[in-house]
């Protein structure tokens, strides 16, 4: 049983592919045993593992991006919580009150979701984050650059999580630099400890 809100359902739909003829990428995958649900459309990868409220089944399931979609629709208010059970692919829909707005059985495809764990770096945990940063900001860096015409962008995080990341790209016209400045809210999550910090330079 997986537990999701409005706003992660549509998270994962936004990187799931559209294009009807990838029919292993054209949808959300729901890994049973771990709860994790995955989106990919081969060039953004998206990844939410659960907290807390888990119970893990073993069949897993890849639920069509038609039939995400119509989920979402249905949780048309930020006030609704998703369940679903990878069982026959059920979905439940609850608002805050627990109260069940209704049941849907998603479609879903025996289409072999690729190995996502390659892709993702080894490293990519809290302690080992090299910048933080409000994430409006990055959209808005990533969005003026492209807008400038930078084709590709070189991203260059600071030394260590307090300092600014840089961001570079250039077009036929000329170079462009971003900076982002770092976040100066609670960071303690991203840190890494001295004992951690000590382990990576043995």
């Amino acid at each position: 049983m997986i537990k999701l809100s409005r706003h992660e359902a549509r998270a994962l739909l936004a990187v799931s592919s559209t294009d009807a003829g990838r029919v292993n990428l054209n949808g959300v995958y729901l890994h049973g045993p771990t709860g994790t649900a995955v989106a990919t459309d081969g060039h953004r990868l998206i990844l939410r593992d659960p907290r807390g409220d888990f119970t893990a089944q073993d069949r897993s399931a890849l639920v069509t991006r038609d039939a995400w979609e119509t989920m979402c629709k249905v949780a048309k208010s930020a006030d609704y919580e998703i369940t679903i059970r990878a069982k026959g692919a059920s979905v439940e829909i609850f608002n805050r009150k627990g109260e069940s707005l209704g049941t849907l059985t998603l479609a879903t495809r025996a289409s072999t979701f690729p190995p996502y764990h390659q892709v993702i770096p080894a490293d990519l945990k809290p302690g080992a984050c090299a910048a933080v940063v409000n994430p409006a900001y990055l959209a808005d860096a990533m969005a003026s650059l492209s807008k400038a015409g930078c084709g590709e962008i070189a991203i260059k995080p600071g030394a260590k999580v307090l300092e600014p990341v840089g961001f570079y790209g250039h077009t036929e016209d000329g170079s462009w630099v971003y900076v982002l400045m770092p976040l100066r809210g609670n960071v303690a999550p991203f840190r890494q400890t001295r004992e951690e910090t000590a382990a990576q330079a043995a």
